[in-house]
């Protein structure tokens, strides 16, 4: 698949404007990519590796009481299903044939830790890339495709499309894998970096006592 070397969009659900890096960089990126995607998302085989894009991100946080604040749901939950959804072709240059795609992530919610949700909730966010050639996932500033069975601590607020939610930024989108967190973040002055690898428990229990 070709890839665009300076292609841009914006994303509708969370205000983010995406860049493809050029090949050589992006070759070097991947080598450091952390996770391995599924071969196939939604029913559709994957037709390669991951795309890595450069972001620039709606939100920065420098604490996690921050993002707790600016952020109208946190959950812990379980993916139980990735759905493909909407191409982002708008605003694309003329004759480009690569578009980010969207993908909906439905969460059976554990454990609310601020708001209200039902017990499945949907969130949306970029996480392939569409051309002729096929689909490809994305890897967003390190960030792979979530795979159902992922166990997630989120930050999330409403998505402009009714009864979805985005997240509140890229440091947002935490795993709990045994009783680690884990971003894949790969931008080591982010918060979320810096989160990554700590015990999971006090993180949980801090929320907790910050939601009484």
């Amino acid at each position: 698949m070709e890839t665009p070397g300076n292609a841009s969009w914006y994303h509708p659900s969370s205000k983010i404007s995406w860049r493809v890096v050029a090949p050589a960089i992006l070759l070097a990126l991947l080598s450091t990519s952390c996770g391995s995607p599924a071969s196939s998302v939604d029913g559709v085989n994957l037709s390669g590796g991951p795309v890595y894009m450069q972001v620039t991100d709606k939100a920065y946080f420098t604490s996690v009481s921050q993002m707790y604040d600016a952020s109208e749901l946190v959950i812990v939950g379980e993916i139980s299903a990735v759905t493909l959804d909407d191409v982002l072709s708008r605003g694309a240059p003329v004759g480009e044939d690569s578009f980010p795609q969207l993908a909906i992530y439905t969460v059976t919610v554990d454990e609310v830790l601020k708001g209200r949700a039902s017990s499945t909730i949907d969130v949306v966010r970029t996480s392939f890339v569409s051309s002729e050639n096929g689909l490809r996932p994305v890897s967003m500033q390190g960030i792979l495709p979530n795979e159902i069975g992922d166990k997630i601590l989120w930050f999330l607020e409403p998505s402009r499309r009714a009864g979805e939610w985005v997240q509140v930024s890229l440091d947002a989108l935490l795993e709990i894998r045994g009783d680690r967190v884990v971003s894949e973040l790969d931008s080591a002055d982010r918060l979320g970096s810096r989160l990554n690898g700590q015990s999971a428990q006090p993180l949980l229990a801090a929320l907790r006592s910050h939601n009484q």
